[in-house]
């Protein structure tokens, strides 16, 4: 399933949400850390989100990231990457799993 995602900027933060999944939104202040993963990461443009995706996660604390995105969000190098950059920022890094591993937990 793919869903749309809408992505907002106001003077003070970004929020994002999902139209199809009521209730499914966020905001914060999660651009510079969005883009410091999208260029410590190195993936291509079009991948950008899910560098958003992963800011958005981690700026609210979650304990977990599901997905199935195994070429950016599960991919171990780019899990080895957003744990070093979180650590060295003070960032909690939520544990970035596939719905069976969470659910093996």
């Amino acid at each position: 399933m793919k869903y749309k995602v809408v992505l907002r900027e106001s003077e003070e933060s970004f929020s994002v949400s999902c139209p199809g999944l009521p209730g499914c939104w966020s905001q914060g202040k999660t651009e510079e850390e969005a883009d410091l993963y999208f260029e410590s990461i190195q993936i291509a443009e079009k991948a950008r989100g899910d560098a958003y995706h992963v800011a958005v996660s981690a700026y609210h604390g979650m304990d977990f990231l599901v997905s199935w995105n195994f070429g950016h969000i599960l991919n171990p190098r780019v899990k080895a990457v957003v744990q070093q950059l979180n650590t060295a920022r003070g960032i909690s890094t939520p544990l970035i799993c596939t719905p069976e591993e969470l659910m093996e937990a």
